[in-house]
Formats: C-alpha cells, structure tokens, sequence
C-alpha cells in the first residue's frame, strides 16, 4: 500500500504478475521501479497495470 501511494497507482504487481499478464493482451504492465521490499535482501522489480482500452 505503502508503494502504491509513494507511485501514485492503484496497484503494483511482482515480476511474477507481470509474465502472466504478458500472454492476456487486455492489460499493460510497466516496469515502475525496482526496490527493497520489508523484510527482503534484494531489490524486486514492482510494476503498475493498466487496462487497454
């Protein structure tokens, strides 16, 4: 929640949501930053989605 209002986005998805999403053509996924989420070591890539009109 924390990054969603840092970004200004309704939601941020892992790169896990982000392959997924790849093969459904109604949703575009854009890399919005990489960042060291509570509680992890590494960096995780977070994306934010957006319909396709």
């Amino acid at each position: 929640m924390g990054l969603c209002s840092q970004y200004n986005v309704d939601i941020l998805v892992s790169e896990n949501i982000k392959n997924w999403s790849n093969s459904h053509k109604k949703y575009e996924v854009v890399l919005a930053d990489k960042v060291i989420l509570r509680g992890k070591e590494q960096a995780t890539e977070v994306y934010t989605v957006e319909t396709i009109v």
